[in-house]
């Protein structure tokens, strides 16, 4: 299964610069959505995916990669002994 990944470019917003949901008012609401930012430098094999599935189960408002030094998942890494 290989479905079909494109780059969006997010359109010019103006007004307040710190309004980052004017941003994603164009994306369709029925889709899921991926932000990945530009310091990324591994993504595992099948993560998107299981993100993907981990979204539609609805159990959770956020899904989230394990990103090294975030302030909240310091938290669990801490709890789960990292």
């Amino acid at each position: 299964r290989r479905p079909e990944y494109t780059k969006q470019l997010l359109p010019e917003v103006t007004g307040g610069h710190m309004d980052f949901s004017k941003h994603y008012d164009w994306m369709p609401k029925d889709q899921l959505w991926f932000k990945v930012d530009d310091d990324v430098v591994f993504i595992d094999d099948g993560v998107l995916e299981a993100m993907a599935e981990e979204m539609l189960k609805r159990r959770y408002l956020f899904v989230s990669a394990n990103v090294v030094n975030h302030p909240l998942l310091a938290v669990v890494h801490r709890q789960l002994g990292f």
